[in-house]
This record gives structure tokens, sequence and C-alpha cells, in this order.
């Protein structure tokens, strides 16, 4: 009986506050803040701002941290955090989006920094490989290390995206939002054993 009591009861509320700065090139009439409800596979928005100039802030109430994106008016490109109950910063410039506040937008920040980190060096090794191959001074013992370098450090590309996919919460529904897309087939069956 008192199992069923406790399964009735309402989940605790949790307040939320999101502060943004956007760089005026990312104007719009509307900024909405919409969550992922897995339980039932829709968007629900929570808040929205008419005319964000620049500065807003949205807030209300979660019942536990959650997926959740900031959308201006209907432009595609979402911008995904994990939703808390803390304060949240967000800012965004025409550089990047800077989202502080709540231990699981740490960790994500921390996947992104190692994310980049990777996908640089990606980019160099590749940089690399076509000036040997343009400047013809390209040997045999390059192209091994190169092409070797490049299987490594795109296995551990998506060994972190994998291991970031398999975190439980609402991290885990970020990164295969964002990242899933990269996976090769190899990598995509280590997602189900």
């Amino acid at each position: 009986m008192l199992l069923a009591f406790s399964a009735c009861d309402k989940p605790s509320s949790y307040n939320f506050e999101v502060r943004c700065d956007v760089d005026p090139s990312f104007s719009r009439d509307k900024a909405a803040l919409w969550i992922v409800d897995n339980d039932y596979g829709k968007r629900i928005m929570l808040a929205s701002q008419e005319n964000p100039n620049g500065h807003f802030a949205l807030k209300g109430q979660i019942d536990r941290p959650t997926l959740a994106f900031l959308k201006f008016n209907n432009d595609t490109t979402p911008f995904f955090f994990v939703l808390e109950p803390t304060l949240i910063s967000i800012t965004i410039n025409p550089e990047n989006v800077i989202i502080s506040g709540g231990d699981a937008n740490s960790e994500y920040a921390q996947f992104i920094r190692q994310y980049k980190d990777i996908s640089n060096k990606i980019t160099s090794n590749n940089r690399r490989y076509v000036r040997l191959v343009c400047d013809s001074t390209l040997t045999r013992e390059q192209e091994r290390a190169l092409a070797f370098r490049d299987s490594t450090l795109s296995d551990s590309l998506q060994m972190l995206v994998i291991n970031g996919i398999h975190r439980e919460g609402p991290l885990s529904a970020i990164i295969t939002q964002r990242y899933l897309h990269i996976l090769d087939s190899t990598h995509i069956s280590l997602l189900h054993p």
C-alpha cells in the first residue's frame, strides 16, 4: 500500500532560469525554449519571449534535468543544452555558443572540447597529407604513418561519441541528436551489443 502512494505522488518541481545574451545578427521576433519529452516522444514549449533584443531570460519549472533547445522564430538551427534546475547562461555569437550552468552542461562542454581537439588533429593530419602530395614529396612510409594516424584519430572520435551516447540522461540524447551521423557501420554496431 505504501508503494502505491509513493508511485502516485506528484514529482517535485524545480525552478530554472535561462539567461541569454544573443548577438544582434541572431535577432528575431521570438525566442522559444523547448524540451524533448522522451516519455511521449514530443516537443513541448516551456517558455517564450517576444522581441528578444540581445538580452532576455526565460523562467519556469521542471521535474528533472532534460534535453532542451532554444530556437528563434522557425529557424532550422536549434541550440541544444541540458535544462537543469539552476541558472543556465547562454551566449550566442557568430563564432560560437557558450552554455554554462549545471553539471550536465559542464560535461557537455568537456565533450565538445574533446571532440574539437580530435577533429582539429584529423584536419591537420589531412592537410599534411595533401601538402606532401602536392609537393610530390610523399613517401610510402609517410603515407602509411599518416593513414594509420587518420584511422586512429577517426576511431578515437567515434569512440568518444559512442561513450557519450552510452551515458545516462539528457546528455546522451544531445550527443545522439547531434553526433550519431558521424558513426560508421562498425561503430554503430557497438551501440547495441
